[in-house]
């Protein structure tokens, strides 16, 4: 009686000819990853960054958010990865349909949801504008007790 197991179909790796068995990309594990570790996965891909971004976006038909729907980080910013380089999702997408940020300045999010990469819900401004924006939103630390308190102007005051 012989062992009732499946049978792997066996070829030649791509790259070394070794004989492997078949797997997605036809090179053995060790040429895939040295492929994988040079070129940062794009050949493996077959797709240029741009397009590969372009997958991981979902549109929120609701908000008109374009929400991030791969890596996000601890603070909910999504993350984009481009040959062993980590880029903030939402900086990514201001570079691919603005061009680039300048010097000094920050991507900002009208919407307030971190995930977002929709470009008409960013813009551009400095760390104080962001800390501003924050400030007036009610965002933040101390937002749930400043948020509430009036002007300290005489307006509205006692």
């Amino acid at each position: 009686m012989s062992g009732g197991g499946i049978r792997a179909r066996v070829k030649n790796c791509s790259r070394c000819g070794i004989g492997i068995t078949a797997i997605s990309v036809g090179m053995c594990r060790r040429c895939a990853n040295a492929t994988r570790a040079h070129l940062g996965g794009e050949a493996l891909h077959g797709t240029d960054p741009n397009a590969r971004f372009l997958r991981y976006v979902s549109p929120e038909p609701t908000s008109g958010c374009w929400l991030w729907a791969k890596t996000l980080s601890r603070f909910g910013y999504g993350m984009f990865r481009i040959k062993r380089e980590s880029y903030l999702a939402h900086r990514y997408s201001w570079t691919l349909h603005r061009g680039p940020i300048p010097v000094g300045l920050w991507v900002l999010h009208r919407c307030d949801v971190p995930a977002c990469v929709n470009p008409g819900h960013l813009f551009l401004g400095t760390h104080q504008d962001n800390m501003d924006d924050m400030k007036r939103k009610g965002r933040g630390a101390n937002s749930h007790t400043k948020a509430a308190q009036p002007a300290a102007t005489g307006e509205g005051a006692p």
